[in-house]
């Protein structure tokens, strides 16, 4: 019998359970819907002879019969990932789908939720929490929900001191001019300062309450387990998400008064767990903000998680260690996550990424989710558990704040290096050093004397060289343009290129041997390229598209960002006329492919004053530029000047993708020849062809 555990690839709090099930040897199974359909199949029948559905859910990797799952722990899975080709109509259908099929199939089974998602999307409603809440006796601030600026206003007036707490009802984060998420953090907030543009839509305000701390209470199988979290700061006073490292932690007790309600409060929504936040006055009141029926335990070292020995007799095996996870523990759950969603194969890189500790390449970091930047630095109660995250880490910024040097997600690296095709002995370039967490990687996997590493910043290359000799790793390490290779010690038998580029240098072509390899990142797609007798170069494109950060000519240069160009854009006058656009031009088809047709060119998408979507072309060299504004889904006004007909050079690329299927990235592949001429082709290099400018 089998646990399965849904969620998305990185989840630290899922990670925990699944350690505890592996060390209990109970059998998990780590499932992240999200992966249907492209990593995950389903098969199942209902009929005469079975009242349940019977069948298999498989993976990549592994699989399970339906009938031998005995419990789910529903944490926090990703959304579908569907076909980019698609249509935007066809996906929101194939969502749909997808959602009914598998997400029905999987909730219809007759075994232990913790928590069944139906009754997580009723408790995850904040006014039907926070009223059940005060029916089985929490005390909760006094709260208005509305869309009147004259009764916000009058709301707040009525209250202790005039001022009111503002926060979202729901989960979703608003977006800024890009559609990027926003956080929405709590505010303080005056009747003066409450405007008409609360018509808009429903809005909270609740009393605030002066707090003297607040407290996380984690409720599992009627076991309660509470953490107080003081504020340090003023930010983190109004909102302590504002300022993590602010905040000081100690276990507490739950009165019993509370402790009887908040058994009340779940067992009226059927669940067997949830994280609630209450707001503790100097009185001693405690007031109820928060309830999440899936949220998070595992969020301070220096409290005690839940014991899963309090969780149903499902999972019962004894007591779970109270200590925080160690790097081993950690780079143990980053690589099973990697093997288990298929990025991670072959047992020489399992064996790396299993060994190489990933944390002592990023002693500082910024990771951004959700709008916002977080900051981590060794010493912290979070930075281990982050340094093991499949994310980027952002380890350096220019001037503009554009980041110049990361290590990359876990996930891209993995898939990256297994196309490298390495062996015990090949001479690999690895090609932008960064951390020097990749050239760790390679030298276990190859040795350090075969290992040649570099990168246009000295800084970087210091930084690394002492990372890597505690690491125990002496690759051979230089500062340099990486566009140039390193010819000295030439030919390789692999290059990796950990920074982005718009053409294949042709020193890099002269410094990888016939039947060599070259793996980089050209316009946002993933080349694996082999070195032919003739000199020529070429292969085909990794499904995983991705945006490195670009080659800089020197470790000084700050790139312009894309808001430098909005205004001249946007105010700018030129010919007009109506066009028609390929199906699916907002997918990542269409990307793709103007990353390699045009990548001097900047992609930005806007609204304008009537609020309509304006897609958006630039061209710093020749001050070229056009825009789309969209009239239908297939149907824009285009406005364009300049020497180059940016559109018009688009157009019959992404004609010919529309026309073919929209055929997906790995489809496409790249031809280099010696005298640097790209050109890319569908399918084989024999079919349909396009030269790319140099």
């Amino acid at each position: 019998m089998t646990v399965l555990v849904l969620t998305r690839p990185e989840d630290a709090t899922a990670d925990l359970v699944i350690a505890e099930l592996n060390e209990r040897r109970v059998p998990v199974w780590r499932l992240d819907p999200g992966d249907f359909p492209g990593n995950l199949s389903v098969s199942a029948r209902l009929g005469a002879e079975s009242p349940n559905w019977c069948g298999t859910v498989q993976g990549q990797h592994r699989g399970t019969s339906l009938d031998r799952v005995r419990s789910i722990y529903y944490r926090r899975p990703s959304p579908f990932r569907l076909n980019p080709a698609l249509s935007q109509g066809d996906a929101r259908w194939a969502q749909a789908e997808a959602r009914a099929g598998i997400g029905g199939l999987l909730t219809s089974l007759d075994c232990l939720w913790v928590n069944h998602p139906h009754r997580n999307a009723v408790a995850d409603v904040g006014p039907a929490a926070l009223a059940t809440a005060s029916r089985c006796g929490l005390a909760v601030p006094e709260t208005l929900i509305t869309n009147s600026a004259s009764e916000a206003r009058a709301f707040v007036k009525g209250l202790p001191g005039g001022v009111a707490a503002y926060k979202a009802i729901g989960n979703e984060a608003p977006g800024d001019a890009d559609g990027w998420p926003q956080a929405l953090w709590t505010n303080k907030v005056h009747a003066a300062e409450i405007t008409d543009s609360v018509a808009l839509t429903a809005h909270q305000f609740q009393e605030w309450i002066a707090k003297a701390y607040e407290i996380r209470v984690t409720v599992v199988g009627g076991e309660m387990f509470a953490a107080a979290i003081y504020a340090g700061s003023e930010a983190s006073r109004i909102d302590f998400r504002r300022d993590y490292d602010s905040l000081t932690y100690r276990v507490c007790d739950v009165p019993e008064d509370t402790a009887d309600g908040l058994r009340g409060l779940l067992d009226a929504f059927g669940l067997h767990y949830a994280a609630l936040d209450f707001l503790v006055n100097d009185k001693g009141d405690w007031y109820l903000v928060d309830v999440n029926p899936s949220g998070q335990w595992a969020f301070s070292r220096s409290c005690v998680p839940p014991s899963l020995a309090h969780w149903p007799t499902y999972w019962r095996a004894g007591p779970m260690t109270t200590e925080a996870p160690s790097a081993d523990d950690l780079r143990r759950l980053m690589t099973e996550r990697l093997v288990t969603a298929g990025f991670l194969r072959s047992p020489a890189w399992i064996e790396a990424f299993s060994t190489v500790p990933r944390h002592l390449f990023v002693p500082r970091f910024t990771v951004r989710a959700k709008g916002t930047k977080h900051e981590y630095q060794q010493g912290d109660p979070s930075w281990l558990t982050a340094a093991y995250s499949d994310t980027s880490l952002l380890t350096q910024f220019d001037a503009s704040g554009t980041a110049t040097s990361s290590s990359t997600e876990l996930a891209l690296m993995a898939t990256m290096l297994e196309a490298l095709d390495a062996e015990g002995g090949h001479r690999i370039l690895d090609d932008g050093l960064g951390t020097g967490y990749q050239a760790a990687l390679l030298s276990h996997r190859v040795g350090s004397r075969n290992v040649f590493s570099m990168d246009i910043d000295p800084a970087l290359v210091a930084a690394a060289k002492e990372a890597l000799q505690e690491a125990g790793f002496t690759p051979n390490v230089t500062a340099g343009d990486g566009m140039a290779g390193w010819p000295e010690h030439g030919p390789f038998d692999r290059l990796l290129a950990s920074f982005g580029v718009d053409r294949i240098p042709a020193a890099w072509l002269l410094q990888v041997r016939p039947g060599g390899i070259i793996v980089a990142n050209i316009g946002c797609g993933i080349i694996r390229m082999t070195v032919g007798d003739d000199g020529r170069a070429t292969g085909k494109f990794l499904p995983t598209l991705a945006n490195f950060m670009v080659a800089r000519p020197t470790a000084d240069t700050v790139k312009a960002t894309a808001k430098e160009y909005v205004g001249p854009v946007m105010a700018a006058q030129g010919q007009v006329m109506k066009v028609n656009l390929p199906n699916g031009l907002n997918t990542a088809g269409p990307r793709f492919l103007a990353s390699l047709a045009q990548p001097s060119v900047v992609d930005f998408t806007l609204t304008d004053g009537e609020g309509e979507q304006v897609y958006c072309l630039y061209d710093e060299a020749t001050g070229s530029w056009a825009r789309l504004t969209f009239l239908d889904v297939r149907v824009a006004q285009l406005e364009f000047d300049g020497p180059r007909d940016l559109w018009g050079e688009r157009e019959p690329l992404l004609t010919h993708w529309a026309l073919n299927g929209r055929p997906a990235p790995e489809r496409y592949g790249l031809t280099v020849d010696t005298e640097g001429l790209h050109t890319l082709w569908l399918d084989s290099p024999s079919d349909s062809s396009f030269p790319l400018d140099t």
